[in-house]
């Protein structure tokens, strides 16, 4: 376990690295986008290009399906299994691929010309952008297996650095609109595409030279195809369900108050996604051992696992979510300059909605691993599509925009405690009761950090001074409270032995 537990730190190190110039990357990205492309079009991209992230709901099923079924193989399997494995996987992402073009040209395009507001000058430029994140999209779904694959095997040194080439070409594209005497909104959507098919290759040339079940072989066995189906066409439920439940939000929004509050919904997404990439890379680097701790039946390894994962999760997550959140109105300011009416409410309910979900990522694992996700799926599908429906209702009554956001963080709750009682029901050797009383702690500690935080700086005018002074505060609070009452005695006698050999001489 000690050799697992230094694979996982070794990776996430790497991802880590990589999540860090992603972030700082990232964040400039995301300003000199808005500039470049104005809150408009900027918030045309974000409604239009979502269209397709509703639409390609079954390729997130898959990918779940394939960490599983690949993970698993490399557990228990043989180069002859994994190579079926591969394939069928493959296969069913083409046939994929195929459907999500067909819904785009159709469903998705009968949208975009109808129903869509768009000011009347920018539909040209808007089916630009639809047609780019149509292909961009198929092409993302093809590329799932490789990706799983590179997962699976653990390879997250490549894994980091392809990543950071793909925002590093990105920031490159955005710089390159500048300059750019025409239409600065079809321009960025080819370049984006092109940046996407490079990538693609990317990962495909990395696994079929590094990964010898990484080539297609004819596959003649109905009941696999049957089980890698149906984890899949469940999961597919639950993607359907959760990508509804956020595109549909966009689009009540875009229809409720327009394009410009659909700016400010794609910033708020940006802020939570960026954080929840960067934190979310210990999960990736944990995933691999969760499922094969069940693999092998080893419960009280995987009950470790999660726990470590779920506490290392959000201790990350608190300790640059929480300075932003509370800093948030000057934090937007700094970083935009143009900051979008309803930005600064839609980002800090956000986070409170995405730290809910970092934890279910990791409790899906746990289900996932057994590959019995039928009733959680349903459970979980419930919860998201009655949470479009109250916000239909809430708007029709006259609420307030950042009303679905609120719903979204609510929502968030509810499913998190639907994933971790069916993981206990579908695996009762799991210690629960442990795993959620170190995510009470954490909870803890991080409100009784942030309140001192605040009441420290509150005096204070917003400046980047108490910015910093903030973020110092609380990381030192939280990171002391952290080591003393969250971390075991075996573990903090290990960090101290390290500190010493590195630094005591």
């Amino acid at each position: 376990m000690e050799l697992e537990k230094k694979t996982i730190a070794i990776n996430s190190f790497y991802l880590y690295i990589s999540s860090f110039f992603q972030l700082i990357v990232g964040l400039y990205t995301s300003r000199a986008l808005l500039q470049a492309l104005g809150v408009e079009d900027f918030g045309i991209y974000g409604v239009v290009g979502g269209i397709i992230g509703l639409l390609s709901f079954v390729n997130m099923a898959m990918s779940s399906a394939s960490s599983r079924y690949l993970t698993f193989e490399l557990a228990n399997g043989t180069i002859d299994s994994q190579k079926r494995i591969f394939s069928v996987v493959f296969t069913v992402h083409v046939v994929i691929a195929i459907l999500t073009l067909v819904l785009g040209e159709t469903i998705g395009l009968w949208y975009v010309a109808n129903k869509l507001v768009v000011p009347e000058e920018r539909i040209y430029a808007a089916h630009w952008v639809y047609q780019a994140a149509i292909f961009m999209s198929i092409i993302n779904i093809i590329q799932v297996p490789y990706n799983a694959s590179i997962t699976a095997h653990e390879k997250m040194g490549f894994l980091s650095f392809w990543s950071s080439i793909n925002i590093f070409l990105k920031l490159i594209v955005i710089l390159l609109l500048y300059i750019s005497v025409f239409d600065r909104l079809i321009l960025y959507a080819i370049l984006m595409l092109s940046v996407t098919v490079l990538i693609a290759l990317g990962y495909f040339i990395y696994c079929r030279r590094k990964f010898d079940e990484c080539f297609v072989v004819k596959v003649q066995d109905a009941k696999l195809f049957k089980d890698v189906l149906s984890f899949a066409g469940f999961s597919a439920f639950t993607s359907f369900a959760s990508a509804l439940r956020t595109q549909g939000a966009n689009l009540l929004i875009n229809r409720f108050f327009g394009v410009v509050l659909n700016a400010a919904g794609s910033v708020s997404t940006m802020v939570s996604g960026y954080i929840i990439s960067f934190t979310s890379n210990i999960i990736t680097a944990f995933r691999p051992q969760i499922v094969k701790s069940y693999a092998v039946q080893d419960y009280d390894k995987m009950s470790d696992y999660i726990k470590l994962c779920m506490s290392c999760c959000l201790g990350m997550f608190t300790m640059i979510a929480v300075p932003i959140f509370l800093e948030m109105d000057y934090v937007l300011t700094l970083w935009l300059g143009i900051v979008p009416q309803y930005a600064v409410e839609f980002c800090q309910i956000s986070l409170v909605g995405a730290m809910f979900g970092l934890l279910n990522m990791t409790a899906l694992i746990a289900i996932q691993a057994t590959s019995h996700v039928k009733m959680n799926s349903i459970y979980i599908s419930i919860a998201s599509l009655l949470s479009v429906a109250v916000l239909f209702i809430c708007f029709q009554l006259g609420s307030k925009p950042y009303s679905a956001y609120i719903i979204y963080s609510a929502t968030e709750l509810a499913i998190l405690a639907l994933s971790i009682w069916n993981a206990k029901k579908l695996i009762p050797e799991l210690t629960i009761f442990s795993i959620l009383s170190g995510i009470a702690k954490i909870f803890f500690i991080m409100l009784l950090s942030g309140a001192v935080a605040w009441w420290l700086t509150c005096l204070q005018g917003s400046s980047l001074f108490r910015l910093f002074l903030v973020i110092l505060i609380y990381n030192l609070l939280f990171c002391l409270s952290f080591f003393f009452f969250i971390l075991t005695e075996d573990v903090r006698q290990q960090i101290i032995a390290y500190s010493k050999s590195r630094f005591g001489k």
